[in-house]
């Protein structure tokens, strides 16, 4: 039996010091709070899977400028995840979202991110560890992606 991966893309969308998150409508994940974020389709680059993801589930059209990190970690079906998160600002579009999808969507100050329970977050060690990245300022340059697609 082959390892099963999933590779997912998330960004954090920064606008006057607050960062928009997005409540979960999916089954297992429902009511639970995140950033932006989806799998990566086949033969997809990495940053135009997180501009896709963003706008599918904001409706925003964003700029991508950074990476917080590749985050390696065990998702709530104990499935293993490979996820890249990115720093960006919207640059056009109108919020909208799908509400079998995403039930809300609201910007949070960091602040107001740290005060939510661990059970209001969809995986909260990986949250809060972004949110320290971001507190840290600890972004890379996008440059290293090398993206041969």
């Amino acid at each position: 039996r082959g390892v099963v991966l999933i590779l997912v893309v998330s960004c954090v969308i920064l606008n006057n010091n607050k960062v928009l998150m997005v409540q979960e409508g999916k089954n297992h994940i429902y009511g639970l709070w995140n950033f932006p974020s989806g799998r990566l389709e086949n033969n997809e680059r990495i940053v135009n899977a997180v501009a896709r993801e963003v706008e599918e589930e904001t409706g925003y059209k964003v700029t991508i400028s950074g990476l917080t990190g590749i985050y390696n970690f065990f998702s709530e079906t104990n499935t293993q995840v490979i996820m890249f998160n990115f720093i960006g600002e919207v640059v056009g579009g109108d919020l909208k979202y799908n509400n079998e999808e995403i039930i809300n969507v609201k910007w949070l100050s960091i602040n107001e991110i740290s005060e939510l329970k661990d059970n209001e977050l969809r995986n909260c060690r990986l949250i809060r560890n972004i949110i320290n990245d971001l507190k840290d300022k600890c972004i890379v340059p996008l440059d290293i992606i090398n993206d041969l697609i």
